[in-house]
């Protein structure tokens, strides 16, 4: 039974911080305060920060470390959100100060929603694989609920609810690693990653880290380069008002279903798959003009919804696959998409470094966003049938290497290397996952899982879940 109260604020935490960045990718923020917010020298900035941040990553594996970066992200969200209320209500546009406090706010908000974002990636990092579809549903779906609704409302209120959503992101992130109750679980839960991934064979990790922080790399590229393009599209998305409430109810019913109904694992899988579906349906909906041309400009936006999707999905599974610190994985993993995101901005927004013919835009816009949201959900389908665990194994059995090496006496016919497969399958972990894991071919695991089966006596994962759950109950008894 999951704590309502900690999943609520997990939910909340995650869904603001997006939001606010789904303001950012479809220029709202823009619209919203009268100033360009799209300013390049503000993302080349912003990358210098993001590669200097990675160098200091190793100095915030400590407690103490995560409690000051907290601090520091909720100061300069405080700090934009000022900045955002002096430009809105007292400086006017046109004169050098308003210029330098657009560059200024352009920085400070990107930089808030980086450290926030980033925080909220370490804390779904550290949730159990069978729980995370859950919350990721959840965060984004109301994400997405947040930003059809700030669409109904006046500029005034629009940027209200916006400060509002990025104060309470950065507030409830340093309540879980500040207040020293939470701090302790946050502790264990790290230990606890730390001590899973002595199941992972060293020789598969460099194999995994490659393909898994390359595609973020082509990622974070290939959205800039889908914001920079969607800027220069001919006319912005035409909103129905109509359409958009329609939009918002069915989300929130969507969501009402994900938090009351989708609280299993095996409920939760289907739920995560039909949301970035329904959410993108739901967008193009409220902002179908009369043309698809209407939505170039929120291409970047449904890239980043469906991405979010598979990429929170997948954190705490690849944590261990990829054998990094728990402490650390989530900050080396979003600044290896946002790093190239910020570049490939920086880059294509210059004046004079892209010659594109004005009418290939949208084309190129539609191209991009398509073969991101395929990508991105065909990710998240082949995480779910090939690694995601079985429902069945909502807590580990075999949890720690004492238990790993009773098996070999528990079953004496099992060879070394099938208590090894054993140990996983006992866990809810897939063969393709056991392969990646202990560097074997699909075939050699197969053939050990069938071996294990048949002098085991059992006929599916399920059964042999519960025998070893059976045999290691009865030696805690005696």
């Amino acid at each position: 039974m999951k704590c309502w109260g900690t999943a609520a604020a997990v939910i909340t935490g995650k869904a603001c911080a997006l939001y606010v960045l789904l303001m950012s990718l479809s220029g709202r923020i823009t619209e919203i305060t009268g100033y360009e917010y799209f300013q390049y020298p503000s993302f080349a900035f912003c990358a210098l920060v993001a590669i200097l941040f990675v160098l200091a990553v190793p100095l915030l594996a400590g407690g103490p470390a995560r409690r000051i970066f907290a601090l520091l992200s909720l100061l300069l969200c405080s700090l934009w959100c000022l900045l955002l209320l002096w430009q809105f209500w007292i400086e006017k546009s046109g004169s050098d100060a308003a210029a330098v406090l657009g560059v200024a706010i352009g920085v400070c908000g990107r930089l808030a929603t980086l450290f926030i974002n980033i925080q909220w990636n370490f804390h779904f990092s550290l949730k159990r694989a069978t729980d995370v579809a859950w919350y990721t549903s959840g965060a984004v779906l109301s994400s997405v609920a947040l930003f059809l609704f700030s669409n109904l409302m006046s500029a005034h209120a629009a940027l209200t609810l916006m400060l509002f959503a990025a104060m309470a992101s950065a507030v409830i992130n340093f309540g879980f690693v500040g207040i020293q109750k939470n701090a302790e679980l946050l502790d264990e839960a790290i230990k606890s990653q730390s001590l899973s991934r002595n199941d992972v064979i060293k020789e598969s990790v460099p194999r995994t880290r490659v393909l898994y922080f390359g595609a973020r790399v082509l990622y974070g590229a290939a959205l800039g380069f889908t914001l920079c393009l969607s800027t220069l599209a001919p006319a912005g998305a035409s909103e129905s008002p109509l359409l958009i409430v329609v939009a918002l109810l069915t989300t929130l019913l969507l969501l009402g279903g994900v938090l009351t109904l989708g609280r299993e694992s095996r409920s939760s899988l289907y739920f995560v798959v039909v949301t970035p579906i329904f959410s993108i349906c739901f967008i193009i909906v409220s902002f179908f003009d009369n043309s698809p041309l209407g939505l170039v400009s929120l291409g970047a936006l449904m890239a980043e919804i469906v991405w979010s999707t598979q990429n929170l999905f997948q954190l705490p599974l690849y944590l261990k696959m990829t054998a990094i610190r728990p402490s650390t994985f989530a900050y080396y993993e979003y600044a290896a998409q946002i790093i190239p995101f910020y570049i490939a901005v920086a880059a294509f927004s210059y004046p004079t470094s892209v010659a594109i013919p004005f009418e290939l835009i949208p084309l190129l816009v539609v191209s991009a966003t398509s073969i991101l949201v395929f990508f991105s959900a065909g990710a998240l389908i082949r995480h779910i049938l090939n690694y995601q665990p079985t429902a069945s194994a909502d807590e580990p059995i075999v949890s720690d290497m004492n238990e790993k090496k009773k098996l070999s006496a528990y079953f004496q016919q099992l060879t070394a290397r099938e208590c090894d497969v054993l140990a996983l399958l006992a866990n809810g972990y897939s063969g393709p996952y056991i392969a990646k894991t202990l560097y074997l071919a699909n075939g050699t695991v197969k053939t050990h899982i069938r071996h294990i089966y048949d002098k085991l006596r059992v006929s599916s994962q399920d059964e042999l879940i519960e025998l070893v759950s059976r045999t290691i109950d009865k030696s805690v008894i005696k």
